[in-house]
């Protein structure tokens, strides 16, 4: 009977020895889930920046390039203005 005791003693520390790795291993991975959401996170935070950034510049061509087209629409296609020519008058 004692020999039987002894084996329950042993499975149960076995058991809590297993229980014990299972729960250790388990924090790790946590921790090691943890550490990757993190740096995905970087990378997905300096990707949107690089993004936005580029955006930036497109609108930026874009709207100096309204803006070259507004002054070229409003010059007239001889390089001169109304004001730049001398006023003639009609002679009798």
């Amino acid at each position: 009977m004692h020999l039987k005791f002894d084996e329950t003693r042993i499975n149960d520390i076995d058991f809590q020895e297993r229980q014990r790795q299972e729960q250790l291993a388990l924090e790790q991975w946590r921790q090691e889930a943890r550490e990757h959401e993190k740096q995905m996170f970087g990378i997905f935070c300096g990707a949107i920046s690089h993004c936005n950034a580029a955006l930036n510049i497109m609108l930026k061509a874009k709207s100096d390039a309204e803006d070259k087209a507004k002054k070229t629409a409003s010059t007239p296609s001889n390089g001169s203005s109304d004001q730049d020519q001398p006023d003639v008058e009609a002679s009798d």
